[in-house]
C-alpha cells in the first residue's frame, strides 16, 4: 500500500527556522550544504551562541533519529542524526521524525535515493534566485509501505550495495591519486622544478593554436558521435552517461586520440579531459571547451593532464579566471600557462604506468557499473 510521507510522520512537519547572528565559535548551526552522501558535515558549519541555540531549539530539538532533508540546492538530500552529532541547530532543512511502527528508517532513506523521488522533486521545485522546495513538496511525496519486515530485508540489502559502491569508489580515487604521486615523484613540483626542466608555455608545446568548440545544440545520442560539453566531464577527468549528439557536424571539431580539452567558463572552469577514441569513441567538442592538440615531440598527452592536476595548475586556475557574470578563462590564458617540459623518453615511462594502472581501473569501474546497475534494477523493483 502506498502511504504519504506526511501519514508516516510520528509527528508534525517542521521547517528549520531562519538564520540567527553567527559567532566565532559555539554550537554548530548547518545548512543543506553540510548535508553530504548521507552524512552531516561539520567541518564549513557556522557557529551560534548557546543562547541562541537554546532559543530556537525549545519548540524543536533536534533528537538522535531524526531525519533531516535539505530544501535549498541539493534538494531532497537526507541524513540521519547520530549520537555522535552532538548539539547543533541549522536551517534551509526540513525535519522530520518516523512513525517505526510503519516504516523502516533505512527504508525510508534508500527511498529518497530512488530515481522516483528525484525526478518527483525536480518537477516540483521552485525558482528563483536557486532551486528550492515547500513543505507538501516532501509530505506529498507517496512512498510503498510494505510489511516491516520486508522492509528492513530491502534496506539490508540496498545498504550493502551501497557500501561496496561507495568502496569502489574509494578505490578509484585512490589509484587516482597513486598517479598523481608517481607525477610528482618523476617530475617534482612544477613550481620548485627541482629537476631544472626547460619551461615553456602551454601554446609553445601545442599543435596549432589552442581552439573553441562548436556552436552546435545538443540532441538525443544518433549512435555515432557524442558531443563533449563543458558539463560532461566529472571531477576526475572522465565523461559522465548523459551522452547527446550535436544537432550539426563540422569536420574541425572532430576531436582526436590524445586532445586535452580545457574547460573555460563557469562552476566547471579549470576542469579537464584527456581524450580517448577507445574509451570515448567518435566526438566533437562544444564551445565552452577549448582543446589543446599536444605537439608529442615536446609533451605527451598524458603528462599534461595530469599536469593539471597538480597544485601548480590548480593555483593558476584560481588566479586567472576572472570573475565576471561567471568564472572564465579564455585560450589565450590558457595558453599563456607555464609548463615545464621533461625528457620525452621519461614522459613515456610515465604514460606507461598509467597505462597498467588504468588496467586496474577498468577492473573497479566495471566492478562498479555492475554493482550500481543492480542498485538501480532493486530501486526500481522496491520503489518504482
Amino acid at each position: 500500500m502506498d502511504k504519504t510521507v506526511k501519514e508516516i510522520l510520528l509527528d508534525d512537519f517542521w521547517i528549520m527556522p531562519a538564520t540567527p547572528e553567527y559567532i566565532d565559535d559555539g554550537v554548530p548551526y548547518i545548512t543543506s550544504k553540510n548535508i553530504k552522501n548521507g552524512k552531516i558535515d561539520f567541518s564549513k558549519a557556522n557557529h551560534i551562541s548557546q543562547e541562541a541555540y537554546d532559543s530556537i531549539s525549545k519548540n524543536r530539538p533536534i533528537l538522535q533519529g531524526d531525519i533531516l532533508i535539505s530544501m535549498i540546492g541539493t534538494l531532497g538530500e537526507t541524513a540521519e542524526v547520530k549520537s555522535e552529532d552532538g548539539q547543533f541547530y541549522g536551517q534551509n532543512m526540513f525535519l522530520i521524525r518516523l512513525d517505526e511502527s510503519q516504516i523502516d528508517k533505512r527504508y525510508f532513506l534508500n527511498y529518497f535515493k530512488s530515481s522516483t523521488v528525484r525526478r518527483s522533486l525536480e518537477g516540483k521545485q521552485n525558482q528563483s534566485t536557486q532551486k528550492y522546495l515547500k513543505a507538501n513538496h516532501i509530505e506529498d511525496l507517496t512512498i510503498p509501505v510494505i510489511d516491516i519486515l520486508e522492509q528492513k530485508k530491502a534496506a539490508t540489502i540496498l545498504d550493502k550495495l551501497s557500501t561496496i559502491i561507495e568502496r569502489r569508489q574509494e578505490e578509484l580515487q585512490k589509484l587516482d591519486n597513486l598517479i598523481k604521486s608517481r607525477f610528482v615523484e618523476m617530475f617534482g613540483d612544477p613550481v620548485l622544478n627541482p629537476y631544472g626542466w626547460e619551461q615553456t608555455t602551454l601554446k609553445d608545446v601545442a599543435v596549432g593554436n589552442l581552439s573553441y568548440g562548436s556552436c552546435a545544440s545538443a540532441v538525443e545520442f544518433d549512435g555515432t558521435c557524442r558531443y563533449v560539453r563543458i558539463t560532461d566531464i566529472t571531477e576526475s577527468g572522465g565523461l559522465n552517461d548523459d551522452v547527446k549528439s550535436p544537432d550539426k557536424y563540422d569536420e574541425k571539431y572532430l576531436l582526436h586520440d590524445g586532445d586535452v580539452l580545457f574547460a573555460r567558463s563557469g562552476a566547471t572552469v579549470g576542469k579537464t579531459l584527456r581524450y580517448s577514441e577507445e574509451k570515448h569513441g567518435k566526438g566533437i567538442y562544444a564551445g565552452y571547451l577549448i582543446r589543446l592538440v599536444p605537439n608529442t615531440e615536446k609533451v605527451l598527452p598524458d603528462y599534461v593532464f595530469y599536469y593539471t592536476k597538480t597544485e601548480y595548475y590548480a593555483s593558476f586556475v584560481k588566479k586567472a579566471q576572472r570573475a565576471v557574470a561567471q568564472p572564465n578563462i579564455n585560450a589565450q590564458e590558457y595558453g599563456d600557462l607555464i609548463i615545464c617540459v621533461p625528457p620525452i623518453e621519461l614522459q613515456e615511462k610515465f604514460m606507461a604506468f598509467v597505462t597498467q594502472v588504468d588496467k586496474l581501473k577498468f577492473e573497479v569501474q566495471r566492478s562498479l557499473d555492475e554493482t550500481q546497475m543492480l542498485m538501480d534494477s532493486l530501486m526500481q523493483k522496491y520503489f518504482g
